[in-house]
């Protein structure tokens, strides 16, 4: 039978998801990251049970994640054949997936094994483990989770009181006489609701240094365009600019004036994009206080003149 059609023919006993989910959301938020993610095998029915409700506990705090959305034949071949093998090519996706997110995240998996293929893609991609992502799996599978280097924090579900309930249940089945079959016995489910949160390296706790970084990247969000100077935000926050850079290179591998140069010349792209503003106005209002200054910059980052791009753009 399909996975999913076996539940619904037989009584189980199954970990209860939304506490997992709920532990899960708890134990990222509370390590204050901004950003947060779930990674799982999307279209397995156990993963996305975790990834509903992880998503709905992180809402209780009004906060969001960015999925791991890709599907993957071999995944579910081997989930149905009792093997889990990561894919180069689903390395590959991992790997694009994991650059794309906002630094720091908290990145929840659906498994131990999950948790171990996304360590080792960061560890390759060169991604550091908690301070960039912090990971957390589930199973506390000691094989896995406490022999990775850096050890991974896990939920462990409450695996005794599922086999309790189980042997319950089938004791109850045998000692009984059992009339025919109906529909109260079919698809009946007992949970499993006492997980435990086993926390490792790999979600470290990170404050208050990871709060600062992310109150920086905040007020650059803001006032990037408005001519702030890395000096100016870090007085703002109250530390010297060389501790900010630090933090941000240890968070993020960027100073703090690096992102502030991106954030502008994102802007001047995108006015660049969908304006008729001369280049002199566009400085202006991305917080550049000298067009040449801006003309360089955009030349030694992008190999082209802004006046070139513009033109390189299809026309509407």
């Amino acid at each position: 039978l399909h996975l999913d059609e076996s539940l619904e023919v037989a009584p189980c006993v199954r970990t209860d998801h939304r506490e997992i989910g709920r532990l899960a959301a708890e134990h990222l938020y509370e390590r204050h990251f901004a950003n947060f993610a779930y990674c799982g095998y999307p279209g397995i029915l156990f993963s996305d049970f975790r990834r509903d409700a992880f998503l709905a506990a992180l809402a209780t705090f009004g906060r969001t994640a960015h999925v791991y959305a890709r599907k993957s034949a071999q995944i579910a071949h081997d989930i149905m054949s009792d093997r889990l093998v990561r894919s180069a090519s689903d390395d590959t996706h991992l790997a694009t997936w994991l650059r794309t997110l906002p630094k720091p995240v908290g990145v929840f998996c659906c498994n131990d094994e999950r948790a171990s293929g996304l360590a080792e893609v960061c560890r390759k991609i060169g991604l550091a483990v908690p301070e960039q992502v912090a990971i957390l799996g589930v199973d506390n599978d000691e094989l896995i989770a406490a022999n990775f280097s850096p050890s991974l924090s896990s939920i462990e579900p409450d695996f005794f009181a599922n086999g309790f309930n189980a042997a319950r249940e089938l004791n109850r089945m045998l000692i009984r006489t059992l009339p025919k079959r109906t529909g109260t016995i079919q698809g009946q489910r007992l949970c499993s609701s006492n997980p435990r949160l086993v926390i490792r390296e790999s979600t470290a706790f990170l404050s208050p240094a990871t709060k600062l970084v992310e109150n920086a990247v905040s007020r650059i969000d803001k006032l990037a365009l408005s001519g702030a100077t890395p000096a100016s935000i870090a007085n703002q926050l109250g530390v010297s600019r060389c501790l900010l850079d630090l933090r941000m290179r240890q968070s993020r591998k960027e100073t703090l004036g690096s992102l502030l140069r991106k954030r502008r010349l994102e802007e001047v792209k995108k006015l660049l994009k969908t304006t008729c503003l001369p280049i002199g106005a566009i400085a202006g209002r991305c917080g550049f206080q000298n067009v040449n200054a801006l003309r360089n910059l955009f030349r030694r980052t992008y190999g082209i003149s802004m006046r070139n791009w513009r033109k390189s753009l299809p026309t509407l």
